[in-house]
């Protein structure tokens, strides 16, 4: 970080917030993307404490995670269910393992750059030393490689390993860390998309950096040229950055 810059807070209300020392500041990183609607955010706050009355970790699911997976199905146009998970990491990591039960095949797809979660099969290519630390190749070994909207480099992943691919997970669109953003592009979607279907392989989109911020159908609606995904991985920001996720899917 750029020296001087705060890293520990006390607090946040609305769109701004106040570090240890009581500076305020202007909260553009909105905690790197789940807070949608500012901090503590009153309808938010109210909601979250109404439920804690009644309790936070019971023995199952209670009718508001029925009510919100109801929520997502319709709001989502093509999706048939949705799992819960708690953060990000999960959510990808979960789509992983339902696409290779579904597929019975162990490869993934996906864009070194691309950052989709902590969990240790997704450091492959990091340029951080500190996430490549406590990585062994075991984890990574089923993971390959291609550039995010370029179709070239997913058609030579497919040649390569076509039989034994289970999903291609993509980011919405191409936020890489300390990088110009990119759009991705329509022969680009169309194209994973195709590939997907011929291949029998599921297509993955991590919306999770841009969860409702962009459309909240899912981000492919607004900037996806019609194509539509298999799976779709959501996080905090479909609870303003408290803790929940969620992996989105069809029924195939």
């Amino acid at each position: 970080m750029p020296e001087g810059y705060s890293q520990f807070f006390t607090s946040g209300k609305g769109c701004r917030v106040i570090d240890v020392d009581g500076k305020e500041y202007i909260s553009y990183m909105a905690s790197y993307g789940p807070i949608l609607l500012g901090h503590r955010d009153d309808a938010v706050e109210k909601a979250v404490h109404t439920q804690m009355k009644h309790g936070d970790c019971l023995e199952g699911p209670n009718k508001n995670m029925v009510e919100l997976a109801e929520m997502l199905v319709t709001t989502i146009p093509w999706s048939s269910w949705a799992y819960f998970a708690k953060n990000g990491s999960d959510a990808t990591g979960i789509a992983v393992r339902m696409a290779r039960a579904a597929t019975g095949k162990r490869i993934i797809l996906r864009a070194p750059s691309s950052y989709h979660g902590s969990r240790a099969l997704w450091q492959e290519g990091s340029r951080k030393r500190l996430f490549r630390q406590g990585i062994v190749e075991e984890d990574t070994s089923h993971i390959r490689p291609f550039v995010f909207n370029d179709l070239d480099s997913v058609r030579k992943a497919v040649a390569r390993d076509g039989m034994d691919i289970a999903a291609i997970i993509v980011a919405a669109f191409k936020w890489d860390y300390a990088q110009p953003q990119e759009l991705p592009t329509k022969e680009f979607l169309e194209g994973i998309r195709r590939i997907c279907d011929e291949q029998g392989v599921v297509l993955i989109c991590d919306d999770v950096r841009s969860s409702m911020r962009i459309d909240p159908r899912g981000s492919w609606e607004t900037i996806g040229y019609g194509v539509q995904p298999d799976l779709t991985c959501l996080c905090k920001g479909i609870a303003n950055g408290y803790a929940l996720s969620a992996v989105v899917g069809r029924e195939k």
